[in-house]
């Protein structure tokens, strides 16, 4: 309300005081009322933000568990790997060895449980 009291007769501008007072509680009301409602939003942004924050930081956690895992595998698999192809060696090198020394394939099959077939194949690789 722009209105200026001396443009009224003195009668009225109590009157005018008060419509005045009245309308600037209102419009204070109203600007803090704003107010609150954008601070509520911002705190409910806020909220979200931190929400997806400990989403995001419990799925990158699950991640690294995972990849861990992961990784433990491939690791435990490539031991395992290597176990199996240094046991494969040292057959072939048995095999090979009592070849050698004169050892019958049958005799060699029979200690290291393996077939004559793959003692032949042995000693044709080698």
């Amino acid at each position: 309300m722009n209105v200026k009291e001396m443009d009224f007769p003195e009668q009225f501008r109590p009157i005018i005081r008060r419509l005045k007072s009245t309308i600037e509680v209102r419009e204070v009301r109203d600007v803090m009322e704003l107010e609150d409602d954008f601070v509520k939003e911002i705190q409910e942004y806020e909220d979200r933000v931190k929400t997806a924050k400990s989403n995001l930081n419990d799925a990158l956690q699950q991640n690294v568990v995972a990849f861990k895992l992961k990784d433990e595998t491939i690791n435990q698999k490539e031991e395992e790997r290597r176990q199996k192809e240094k046991k494969r060696r040292q057959k072939e090198s048995a095999v090979l060895l009592l070849l050698s020394n004169g050892v019958d394939k049958k005799q060699i099959a029979k200690k290291l449980g393996i077939t004559k077939a793959e003692i032949s194949k042995i000693k044709h690789h080698k």
